[in-house]
């Protein structure tokens, strides 16, 4: 469970290849939160990043 002040690392990939459970109404609707979290340092953007970059090389 997460704690008030832990560090929160999101992963936005769908549960299955080729299928989108994160759409782009969600991402608009969560963008002010992620923002926020990333400036208090509790959101590890890094990680979000190395993860879909996995994800992108391994589709190919």
């Amino acid at each position: 469970m997460v704690q008030p002040g832990d560090t929160v690392i999101a992963s936005f990939v769908p549960p299955c290849r080729g299928c989108s459970s994160y759409g782009s109404a969600r991402v608009r609707e969560d963008i002010p939160q992620l923002v926020a979290l990333a400036d208090a340092g509790r959101l590890d953007l890094a990680s979000m990043v190395t993860t879909t970059k996995t994800v992108a090389n391994e589709a190919l």
